[in-house]
C-alpha cells in the first residue's frame, strides 16, 4: 500500500517508535516553510500542484463526522508574470538606439530607397494613354 516510501527505511518495531515518529512527523507538519527547510536540509520541488479554496467555508454540524484540510505551509507567494515591454516600445527603443548609436533611422532606408527609384526611372520616358 505504501509505494511512495523507500523500501530501505526501517519500520518501527515497538510503540515508542511509534510514538516518536508521530511526534516529529507533527512537529514538522505544523512547521512554517523555512523552519522546515532547515531541518531537513531539503530543497523545495521544481514542480507542485496548488489547490486554492474557493468560496467561503461551510461550517459543519458537529453531531456529524467530518474530515478537516489543513494548508500545506503557511507562508504564500504569489508571482505574476506581466508584458511591460510591448512590440511597439520595442521598435521605438530599437530604432533610437540605432539613431544614437549608428546615425541610422528607419526614415533614412525610406530615403535611400527614394534615391534608388529616382536613380532607376531616371531619364525614362513613360507614355501616356489617351
Amino acid at each position: 500500500w505504501d509505494t511512495w516510501s523507500s523500501p530501505f527505511w526501517p519500520l518501527c518495531t515497538t510503540v515508542d517508535q511509534l510514538l516518536f515518529f508521530e511526534a516529529a512527523y507533527y512537529e514538522l507538519s505544523q512547521s512554517r516553510e523555512n523552519a522546515l527547510l532547515q531541518e531537513t536540509g531539503c530543497s523545495l520541488p521544481c514542480r507542485y500542484r496548488e489547490f486554492k479554496q474557493v468560496g467561503s467555508p461551510k461550517e459543519l454540524d458537529p453531531n456529524f463526522f467530518g474530515f478537516e484540510l489543513s494548508y500545506a505551509k503557511t507562508e504564500i507567494v504569489e508571482e505574476k508574470e506581466i508584458l511591460i515591454y510591448g512590440i511597439v516600445s520595442f521598435v521605438s527603443e530599437f530604432g533610437g538606439a540605432l539613431g544614437l548609436f549608428l546615425g541610422f533611422s528607419f526614415f533614412s532606408i525610406w530615403e535611400i530607397f527614394l534615391v534608388i527609384i529616382v536613380a532607376t526611372f531616371k531619364g525614362k520616358k513613360f507614355k501616356k494613354k489617351g
